[in-house]
């Protein structure tokens, strides 16, 4: 294990995530980044002629389209892109894969209906259902929330997280005008309450310190675990929209029964199957 691999593991293990730059062929990044233009274009036209609320009845189910944050699953790429140009093969060609494998064990699978393209706006250019993400826990996920009277152990809950390590990938650079995320790079192995989920209750739970906001470059990955607090970042003064890759990984004997009609693709690459 060289050096720089195993300072990369040791930071994703004690902050909770990693930034790893350049780690992504650009060549085949910009075609993707291309068809997710056409993808979120295609989304644009229908908000005008139908309206925010109707976007979804005018594309396939398997997109998986969400309004509020105005993305759509990976599958839908597949529309756009020769099997080849699948973001998956790059990723299983990066640096990320390595350490993905370190973490999660040999037999992996990404959850392509629970995974994001998403075209995130500048507040001047939201269309009227569009928000973005506020602080979360990716492994929150499928998780039921006892009510905040009811917590006794605040402010975390009892439940456990889903088994998860997710893969952000920007699609064009994100710092300065364009919106970012928001990390607090402390490890987090329990689900807070949702009702710590703010800023006024997180900076009384965390150092300032602990905030980062990275800058971001096309080519760059971010690897973070499930249970890392993280948000959309994003200011009134940005003009620019950022466009991203959001993959979650899992051991493939780790899928909870509430995902089992959701679609899955081994990693590496293998043909996409349901599980």
């Amino acid at each position: 294990m060289n050096q720089l691999y195993l300072k990369l593991l040791i930071e994703l293990q004690q902050k909770g995530g990693v930034l790893l730059p350049s780690v992504l062929d650009l060549s085949g990044l910009r075609v993707i980044t291309e068809a997710s233009d056409r993808i979120f274009t295609h989304i644009e036209q229908l908000i005008r002629q139908y309206g925010a609320d109707r976007v979804k009845e005018h594309l396939p189910n398997t997109y998986n389209y969400l309004e509020r944050s105005t993305s759509v699953s990976p599958i839908a790429l597949a529309d756009y892109l020769n099997p080849r140009e699948d973001i998956l093969n790059l990723f299983a060609n990066s640096l990320g894969m390595t350490l993905l494998g370190e973490i999660l064990g040999r037999e992996v699978v990404c959850n392509l209906t629970k995974s994001r393209v998403t075209k995130q706006y500048a507040p001047v250019n939201y269309h009227a259902l569009h928000l973005p993400n506020q602080w979360h826990q990716d492994g929150a996920l499928g998780v039921s929330f006892p009510t905040s009277d009811s917590l006794t152990s605040a402010p975390y809950i009892s439940a456990a997280m889903t088994a998860m390590v997710i893969c952000w990938i920007p699609l064009v650079d994100c710092f300065g005008d364009r919106p970012s995320l928001e990390f607090i790079k402390q490890p987090c192995d329990r689900l807070l309450h949702y009702d710590y989920l703010n800023d006024r209750k997180l900076e009384n739970l965390f150092a300032p310190k602990d905030f980062w906001v990275p800058e971001l470059k096309q080519g760059d990955m971010l690897i973070f675990l499930n249970g890392t607090l993280h948000r959309t970042y994003v200011t009134e003064a940005m003009k620019s929209d950022r466009t991203s890759i959001e993959l979650r990984f899992m051991p493939s004997q780790q899928i909870p029964p509430w995902m089992q009609s959701d679609r899955f693709a081994q990693i590496p690459p293998q043909t996409p199957h349901i599980h």
